[in-house]
């Protein structure tokens, strides 16, 4: 009898710990939704902005867009200039202020791919439909990231930037080739001209990739290209 008790009393401890688990899990995965925009500082030096549509709800999957800001310029100004039609169409956004280095950016990689895996869990997002994306600087940082990390993310789109001579010596071509992923790159007339060659180079690994050239294309005007971006990413997602 004593044996039968004993054998009882543990299953219930079991349960219970079982069940403060799956309510830790809960809590994590689908804790308190925060519809709107948010800023988050990590510590002294990371910190990023959120964007949650007010009709977000955990009964369906929502697409993300990673966007990357021209470096020193305002990150809460850029996602601004997303947020009408993320709330329009649907989507999370995450806008990191992120960091500039002067070596291999892997630790900056590394702090990246941690943000999109923390907002990830806590929201629910599609993970077949995340779209990279920057402007100037950002845009060659998303770039290279986009190459070299190519089966993370479903599409890329670059405005008025491309890769930097020390990103494309990271890229690995070949892992290119094995996870194709779209590329929608816009840049000014008055664009550097080894950006075209860097374009016309990447072709030979990335099939999918779209240049497109306007007048007069500054930080203002890129920044209003942002519907039309979202009508490509989501012209691929039906192909």
């Amino acid at each position: 009898m004593q044996r039968v008790k004993t054998f009882a009393t543990a299953a219930i401890a079991a349960c219970l710990i079982l069940l403060a688990q799956v309510n830790h899990s809960a809590g994590y995965f689908f804790g308190a939704v925060k519809p709107g925009l948010e800023f988050v500082q990590e510590g002294t030096k990371t910190s990023f902005f959120l964007y949650v549509p007010k009709a977000y709800t955990q009964e369906r999957k929502w697409p993300l867009v990673v966007g990357l800001a021209e470096f020193g310029t305002s990150t809460k100004s850029y996602i601004e200039s997303w947020m009408e039609e993320a709330e329009r169409r649907g989507y999370i956004l995450l806008c990191p202020n992120w960091h500039k280095s002067r070596d291999v950016p892997d630790a900056g990689d590394r702090w990246l791919f941690r943000l999109i895996r923390k907002v990830s869990e806590q929201y629910a997002v599609d993970r077949r439909k995340i779209l990279l994306t920057g402007i100037a600087d950002g845009g060659d940082y998303a770039s290279y990231l986009g190459l070299r990390y190519p089966k993370f993310f479903s599409a890329v789109a670059s405005v008025g930037g491309f890769l930097t001579e020390s990103h494309e010596n990271l890229i690995y071509y070949q892992r290119v080739k094995r996870y194709p992923i779209p590329f929608f790159v816009l840049n000014g007339k008055e664009a550097r001209p080894e950006i075209r060659e860097d374009v016309e180079k990447m072709r030979r690994y990335v099939g999918d990739l779209e240049y497109i050239e306007v007048e007069g294309l500054n930080r203002d005007t890129g920044m209003n290209v942002n519907s039309a971006i979202l009508d490509w990413f989501e012209a691929k997602q039906t192909v």
